[in-house]
């Protein structure tokens, strides 16, 4: 990574820590705070992506046409702009798929607005509509926006890749969930790092930084729990690093490190201050 990129990734960051700072300042709704601390920090991660990916000139001698460009910054969640923009794909979309995406979205609306409340307004009626609301948003919204572009001729890759399926810490962070995320941090965080100190330092401090973004949008909001969500990736970290070790494997082993500890990230101070006020806003509960 060239310094002007150096410069580019640390500044970023300072904007972060500020923006995150003024919102909470302003003492809005807790919920309301995480909206605007995660969006902040989506457009310029949308924005340092797109600079980046502009940079270096165009391919095969033709111009990123202008609305590809305004789409990737405005109507699509990954974080790869070159390929967005001057990628293709062949237009062809299974009707499964759209079936599937659909389904996703409306199964996830249906534990928002029916699970969750019936299960009462609660640490279990929360659970339930975070559950919901990722299923609707990060597996149906992000599917049916990915197949809108391919429909479109646009190389739009997957966001999440079947995370169920994986066979380790390792291939779930690294290859199937939220893959725009994990491509940001391996190009800004842990590259960078792995010029500085061992790669095994360099996972860690990549999760550690995963952990920072996660207290930004969960714990400056919720007024507590600090340090939680950090822990939480140094645990994936740490796991990672362990199975690669000792060549462990498995399903299993992958959702008890993965999902055993997920009440540590989305910890109580947040759930109570922050998803159940939001869910009651959105008329869940």
């Amino acid at each position: 990574m060239a310094a002007d990129e150096h410069e580019e990734v640390w500044l970023a960051g300072v904007i972060a820590v500020v923006t995150a700072g003024t919102v909470a300042a302003v003492r809005w709704d807790p919920w309301a705070e995480m909206l605007v601390i995660a969006l902040g920090m989506y457009v310029m991660c949308k924005q340092v992506t797109w600079w980046q990916g502009m940079r270096g000139g165009t391919r095969g001698g033709t111009s990123g046409v202008w609305w590809r460009q305004l789409a990737y910054l405005a109507a699509w969640p990954g974080m790869d702009a070159r390929g967005f923009v001057f990628g293709t794909h062949d237009r062809e979309v299974p009707a499964r798929q759209w079936t599937w995406a659909l389904g996703k979205v409306v199964a996830g609306c249906a534990i928002v607005w029916g699970v969750a409340g019936h299960l009462g307004g609660g640490m279990t009626g929360a659970w339930a509509g975070m559950v919901g609301m990722v299923m609707a948003l990060h597996f149906g919204i992000f599917h049916l926006l990915e197949l809108l572009w391919k429909a479109a001729g646009v190389d739009a890759r997957p966001i999440m890749r079947e995370p169920w399926r994986s066979g380790s810490v390792g291939e779930f962070w690294g290859r199937r969930w939220n893959v725009a995320y994990r491509d940001l941090t391996h190009r800004l965080v842990f590259a960078p790092l792995l010029t500085l100190m061992p790669p095994s330092l360099a996972v860690l401090g990549g999760f550690v930084a995963s952990g920072l973004v996660h207290e930004l949008v969960i714990s400056v909001p919720a007024r507590g729990g600090y340090g939680l969500p950090t822990l939480y990736f140094l645990i994936q970290g740490a796991a990672m690093l362990f199975e690669k070790r000792w060549r462990l494997a498995g399903r299993i082993w992958t959702w008890i490190v993965v999902v055993g500890p997920v009440g540590v990230l989305f910890h109580p101070w947040f759930v109570g201050r922050v998803v159940i006020p939001m869910l009651r806003a959105m008329g869940a509960m």
